[in-house]
């Protein structure tokens, strides 16, 4: 058994994290933390939904009882501050493995950091050391890895359809990529704020971030990595009035003479043997509604002449954040990828 702590438990991919791995047949979820407002307190009283499932109560984040505990695994749910803090005090002093779904190690250039996260990161040996965890991307670095810069949700939704196509040379990274995507409410966290009040965001839809979004250049990141190139985007987040759900609409331009069979079979080529990536069928196109609250991404497309259309569906939540966390956790500890999930 591989004993885990959450720190963070008590956001809505901590919960996501403490379902699944109490489901977790090789794993005993040692212990959850959160903020001060519910330590002492019964997660099942913060999350009803796990009444008569666990008796787990948080306790305070502290560092040294992090470092001194008997967890094999640490998740950090945490917010990125915290996890700047915490990760590399545990990484220095302990045999520890973690898993960050913060976005505090994501980026390999300390120097974007200022820029999009507001805070400097002077760990520049854990950003080259992180391995970015989109499991069927970089399967054998993550389990050779001991620390895991979980991906955001929005790139989850955009690098799973457009890494493939890049390594096969079938994009024309001349031409900017533009990505509109379109993510629940519950991508913005627990923590209530105005612009997230219900009033705000029923019955309307808008645009955030414009040219500041902090996973604009995490995406720009790994289409170029892909690519070898350096791949120009243009990416637009929108929140619409769901409670959980990504979509993903990506256009690009295809190289002359490739073929609609040509993408399909080098997303199949990669997919095919990988559980959580579904491939539509010709003629249709992924929808939110048949993604939420499972561990898949779900990726079509249209091709006419040299334009592409790229459709992605994920749950934010889930393929977005915890359930990839859980991909990363299996692969890392030598258990079949799909455990629990």
């Amino acid at each position: 058994m591989v004993n885990v702590a959450i720190v963070g438990a008590s956001g809505y991919s901590g919960l996501e994290l403490v379902k699944i791995l109490l489901n977790h047949p090789e794993t005993s979820l040692s212990y959850i933390t959160g903020t001060e407002r519910v330590v002492g307190s019964k997660i099942s009283d913060l999350y009803p939904v796990l009444r008569d499932v666990t008796d787990l109560k948080f306790i305070l984040t502290d560092i040294d009882q992090i470092i001194n505990s008997d967890a094999d695994c640490v998740f950090m749910a945490t917010p990125n501050e915290t996890s700047l803090e915490i990760v590399p005090k545990i990484i220095s002093n302990t045999a520890k493995k973690l898993i960050d779904l913060s976005g505090s190690f994501r980026l390999k250039y300390n120097i974007l950091y200022p820029i999009y996260y507001g805070f400097e990161n002077d760990n520049e040996n854990l950003l080259q050391e992180a391995v970015y965890g989109v499991p069927e991307l970089y399967k054998q670095e993550i389990r050779e890895s001991r620390l895991v810069a979980n991906p955001g949700c929005y790139p989850t939704s955009v690098v799973i359809p457009l890494v493939p196509l890049l390594r096969s040379n079938i994009i024309n990274t001349q031409q900017r990529i533009i990505i509109d995507s379109k993510s629940g409410v519950s991508g913005a966290g627990r923590k209530p704020s105005d612009n997230t009040h219900y009033v705000e965001t029923n019955e309307s839809l808008k645009a955030y971030n414009l040219h500041k979004h902090r996973h604009e250049p995490e995406i720009a990141q790994e289409l170029s990595k892909a690519s070898g190139l350096d791949v120009k985007i243009t990416f637009t987040p929108h929140l619409v009035p769901l409670n959980r759900g990504i979509l993903s609409t990506i256009y690009a331009e295809v190289k002359p003479g490739v073929s609609y069979e040509d993408i399909y079979n080098c997303w199949i080529k990669l997919y095919n043997s990988e559980k959580f990536v579904r491939v539509m069928p010709e003629g249709q196109l992924p929808e939110i509604k048949h993604v939420v609250a499972t561990p898949y991404c779900d990726i079509g497309f249209s091709l006419r002449n040299q334009e592409l259309i790229i459709v992605s569906c994920i749950d934010n939540l889930l393929k977005g954040a915890s359930s990839q966390a859980v991909q990363n956790y299996n692969l890392m500890f030598g258990f079949k990828e799909h455990l629990a999930l």
